[in-house]
């Protein structure tokens, strides 16, 4: 009797067993896959292609960041203006037609002045370096909130400043060889960068990236003083054999990358800690495109292409500082007039070009 009750019990055990683990099993694989890290997908729209500075900084950022979240965040890019045109990235951006953005506010005149005053001639930044340095402290601190205002909400990730190590005058049949021989020239520019060369003589157009070369090739211009990585970028490097060197960073190319802010505020904490300590990573291979591509374009334009230089003597080029400088005044006053602290945002640029430089 004993014997038999005691295969009953080890029958019954043996079965709540087997149905323990065969109910915990499925149970235990269903936790396993719900903790499964879904995939983060984020659009990036540039207005360049990706062979241009912005296109390829962008190219090789996103590629960090799927690399440093080890596949939790997959970006697609929209490259050349595919998806947002320059003029329309900020309200494109806050509509989520993109969640993140290069950000060109001299493409749209008037949607953000205090930003816009950072592309003003010869601010006296010494390098693309210390010119991001200066911005991003003044963005980070706050100290000029009607500046972040501008976003209106968007996020700002890198308000980074980019350009080669001094600036060019590019053009089509000519070397200009002193600020007189701009008079008349009709030169791609836009924002206060149209305003200052109108100012020395010459005739400022406005051109999409995207007509550059169709513009240049047709005489509908005669040149400009992009970088050469923006030269090579829209393919129009050949077209302008005759480059002058004028003496100084004429504008330190404020190149900033926002994000929608609800696709920010939607991201794990971890993922935006990785996005914030990426910056440097960004910063170099943003400004890094722009020198390698100065150097290179040097090189190829000099001893492929035959190209001719002129440096300007330091008599033009302080022409053409104390015309910028004229210009500072008065764009100063024009912002001011429209309610804002353009005295303000100029005061501090200066006062932390001299703490960093």
């Amino acid at each position: 009797m004993t014997r038999k009750i005691f295969m009953i019990l080890l029958a019954i055990t043996l079965a709540l067993s087997v149905g323990i683990i065969g109910c915990t099993e499925p149970a235990q694989q269903e936790e396993e896959e719900e903790e499964e890290p879904e995939v983060i997908e984020l659009t990036i729209a540039t207005t360049t292609p990706v062979e241009a500075a912005p296109g390829a900084a962008l190219t090789a950022w996103a590629e960090k960041v799927e690399e440093e979240t080890e596949g939790r965040v997959h970006f697609t890019i929209y490259y050349a203006s595919t998806l947002i045109e320059a003029t329309e990235v900020l309200p494109a951006v806050l509509a989520g037609v993109a969640d993140i953005a290069d950000y060109w506010p001299t493409a749209a005149p008037g949607e953000a002045p205090l930003q816009e005053m950072l592309y003003l001639p010869f601010l006296g930044f010494p390098s693309s370096q210390v010119a991001t340095t200066v911005v991003e402290e003044i963005f980070d601190s706050g100290v000029i909130p009607e500046l972040n205002a501008e976003l209106q909400g968007a996020k700002m990730l890198y308000p980074c400043m980019a350009s080669e190590t001094t600036s060019y005058i590019h053009h089509t049949s000519k070397l200009i060889e002193t600020v007189a021989d701009l008079e008349g020239m009709k030169i791609i520019a836009d924002g206060v960068m149209a305003t200052y060369f109108d100012s020395l003589g010459a005739v400022s157009q406005f051109v999409p990236f995207e007509d550059t070369y169709t513009s240049l090739s047709t005489g509908m211009v005669e040149g400009h003083n992009g970088g050469f990585g923006w030269m090579f970028g829209s393919g129009v490097v050949e077209l302008t054999p005759y480059h002058t060197d004028i003496g100084g960073i004429a504008m330190a190319g404020y190149a900033p990358v926002i994000m929608n802010p609800d696709s920010w505020n939607s991201l794990p904490a971890e993922i935006q800690v990785i996005f914030t300590d990426l910056a440097d990573f960004y910063y170099e291979q943003r400004i890094g495109a722009e020198l390698g591509a100065q150097a290179g374009g040097l090189d190829f334009t000099t001893n492929v292409l035959g190209h001719e230089y002129y440096d300007f003597p330091p008599e033009e080029t302080a022409l053409m500082i104390d015309a910028a400088e004229e210009l500072h005044g008065t764009a100063i006053a024009e912002v001011e007039a429209k309610g804002l602290p353009g005295q303000a945002l100029y005061d501090e640029i200066q006062r932390l070009i001299g703490e960093y430089s």
